[in-house]
């Protein structure tokens, strides 16, 4: 028998405990088993004084000093070698145990929206918690014909593998209105979410939602970390994929040409552009995608700028345009147009 098998049985025998024969041979017989028991006894010593002093402080004990902290892991110490293992192992499992209890209490959030087709881009985005409940209406055309839903959508839990939610869609009543028409109020107590099963959702899908009446719309979005910052049904932070334009103002090198203060576009397609009808000024497109007769441009935070037929314009938004490392490249295309209206709005490219 050797030292580190004789090791785990020096306690029991200090203590009186019943051991096999070959530890008592072997503790009898060799020096460095001998001096552990001796530490022993002279703890239990040092125990016994401090009771009989009725809990007087003792006085120091000499240790001996060390050549390296590291050293106490196989020197010889008077407490059982697992006790100190178990308690280094806890030292370097605190911080971690930790970091996780801050990783797990961090809250969610569910940045999500929805679409008439699966492969469309998000055009007006909702933030959500869990216990997030509430009523959202849309409209829209495909195909030449209105579609509309009016849809109530409940989070459970948000997480980072998925969300855990309800949905109900209904076709909502219509109204006319002017040329078009317009969604008539839908409450919760409309869409009832009693018997509706919860669906796991895997971000970045396109969920198909059937709308009760005929149609079907697709809900998709993401978990993030931070509350994300949403301005009027989009994000203030424009990812880098994407070409946000709010309130813009068209200035060239000589006046103001147009603006938009209340309105908001975004596209994130290559085949869309930002069409911002400046009256008579004609038709601006602005693309993150190089297309046909455009010029290159340059957007930097909540600007554009690009020169065309040797004049120099520019383009103020109300927010940051685009993400990513700034500035961005930025193709810009002039169109004719004989007419005085100025709008905002997203649309294909055409030629």
């Amino acid at each position: 028998m050797n030292c580190s098998e004789a090791e785990s049985h020096l306690s029991a025998l200090y203590d009186g405990e019943p051991v096999a024969h070959e530890v008592a041979e072997h503790a009898a017989q060799c020096e460095n088993c001998r001096a552990v028991l001796n530490d022993y006894s002279r703890m239990g010593a040092e125990l016994r004084l401090a009771s009989a002093l009725d809990a007087a402080p003792l006085p120091p004990l000499k240790i001996p000093k060390r050549r390296a902290w590291l050293d106490v892991l196989w020197a010889r110490i008077a407490i059982p070698r697992f006790a100190l293992v178990t308690l280094l192992a806890g030292l370097v499992l605190l911080p971690i145990g930790v970091s996780m209890l801050r990783a797990q209490s961090r809250p969610l959030w569910f940045e999500f929206g929805y679409t008439l087709r699966p492969d469309s881009e998000l055009h007006h985005y909702f933030i959500a918690e869990a216990g997030y409940d509430a009523v959202e209406s849309t409209l829209g055309y495909v195909n030449g014909r209105p579609v509309s839903a009016a849809i109530r959508i409940s989070v459970d839990r948000v997480s980072d593998d998925d969300v855990r939610l309800r949905v109900r869609a209904i076709k909502p009543p219509l109204t006319a209105q002017g040329s078009g028409f317009a969604i008539s109020s839908v409450s919760k107590n409309s869409i009832l979410l009693e018997g509706v099963p919860a669906i796991h959702y895997k971000q970045g899908d396109a969920l198909p939602v059937p709308i009760e009446g005929g149609g079907t719309i697709y809900l998709k979005g993401e978990v993030l970390d931070h509350q994300p910052q949403i301005a009027f049904g989009y994000p203030l932070e424009a990812p880098p994929e994407k070409l946000i334009v709010r309130a813009p103002v068209l200035t060239d090198s000589h006046e103001l040409l147009a603006s938009e203060a209340g309105a908001t576009a975004l596209v994130g397609n290559s085949d869309q552009a930002i069409r911002f009808q400046a009256g008579s000024n004609g038709l601006f497109l602005f693309s993150l995608h190089e297309f046909p007769g455009a010029v290159e441009g340059k957007a930097e935070w909540g600007e554009i700028k690009f020169k065309m037929d040797g004049e120099d314009y520019r383009l103020v938004a109300a927010a940051p345009i685009t993400g990513g490392d700034q500035p961005v490249p930025v193709w810009v295309r002039r169109d004719v147009s004989n007419t005085d209206e100025v709008s905002l709005g997203a649309g294909r490219i055409t030629q």
